[in-house]
């Protein structure tokens, strides 16, 4: 990459995947989809064939046994406590995949008025005020590499346009909005060019609270039960490749889990992760495509999470999903044989 400020830069690119799709479908023509994805920087640091083999095995057996799971048949609102890389899709969707963005956006806009309004969300006018949970600090960490073992495969030391991003840029902190990732194309005089043309790169996102998982649980049931529920749930799962994840029920009465399927969420936004009740005092890394099972149509840059291992959020919708079913005599196996 050269450009005209004189910097002349050769940026390596390295990247392995190694995934596997199984499906199955019942006599039914209902079916369910599950995955086995490992992401590396070079194909050594794939785990050792015997793994991935028990892998394998593990999903194809998980799978025979997901259409015996009962599905989730109505509809969801209350507590919802949220685990592992699912965590990470969360704030993907809620960061990035929205109206508003913590992306600057730096289309120009168009004429305003009564039929020229495009209602588009820029975000510029919300910086110095709340967005988020009082709890929750974001960081954008470009360079940062690798987290507690984990390769952070999204990170960057330059971005498309020739720009060095900090190491460090404080984005939200204690909820408040401090600063938005731009890159060349400035649109408000306030706007710097602070080297994010190439993605957000790695995203670290911190809380004040510190508990357990027994903590999460009981408090995630006590809300449940100061609301009249009959049941809270718990994302447990990673998500499908269609973005249908299974989720747990807990019973207010007994604290009884009953793992249900068929489920999605959708909407998620700045106003989900206002209300925090709760987070664990661990953390993990996850790399994340933007293409997420929140929102299929976003584009498929990279981003890199570092996320608590659990999150409590106070209130969330949760949908069953109507999963299709394909019966054989219910279309045509071979077209050509209906042509006259």
């Amino acid at each position: 990459m050269v450009n005209s400020e004189g910097v002349i830069a050769k940026i390596p690119f390295r990247e392995t995947a190694f995934i596997t799709i199984g499906q199955h479908k019942n006599e039914q023509g209902e079916f369910v989809v599950d995955q086995v994805l490992h992401n590396t920087r070079t194909p050594d640091q794939l785990p050792p064939e015997s793994q991935m083999k028990s892998e394998i095995e593990t999903m194809i057996a998980g799978i025979e046994k997901q259409l015996s799971v009962p599905k989730l048949e109505e509809e969801y609102n209350g507590p919802v406590l949220v685990n592992g890389d699912i965590v990470a899709h969360l704030f993907s969707s809620v960061l990035f995949d929205g109206n508003e963005s913590i992306i600057a956006n730096n289309f120009i806009p168009r004429l305003t008025g009564l039929q020229y309004n495009n209602g588009g969300a820029s975000m510029d006018n919300k910086i110095g005020k709340s967005i988020l949970s009082e709890h929750l600090t974001i960081k954008a960490k470009p360079k940062l590499d690798s987290y507690n073992g984990q390769d952070l495969l999204a990170s960057f030391e330059l971005d498309d346009e020739g720009i060095t991003p900090a190491n460090e840029l404080i984005v939200v902190e204690n909820g408040i909005l401090k600063n938005l990732l731009n890159d060349r194309t400035i649109t408000n005089i306030k706007q710097t060019a602070n080297g994010f043309s190439s993605g957000a790169g790695v995203i670290e996102i911190t809380t004040t609270h510190k508990h357990s998982e027994k903590e999460l649980k009981e408090k995630l049931i006590a809300k449940a039960k100061s609301e009249g529920l009959d049941f809270a749930l718990i994302l447990k799962h990673a998500p499908t490749l269609m973005g249908i994840v299974n989720v747990y029920k807990v019973y207010v009465k007994d604290g009884k889990e009953e793992l249900v399927r068929n489920a999605f969420f959708e909407g998620v936004n700045f106003k989900t992760c206002k209300r925090i009740m709760g987070a664990s005092s661990t953390y993990l890394g996850y790399n994340l495509g933007r293409s997420n099972f929140l929102n299929a149509n976003e584009s498929n840059q990279k981003t890199s999470f570092i996320v608590p291992e659990a999150i409590l959020l106070e209130s969330m919708e949760v949908k069953p999903f109507e999963m299709p079913m394909f019966k054989e005599e219910e279309y045509v196996s071979n077209p050509l044989l209906e042509i006259k």
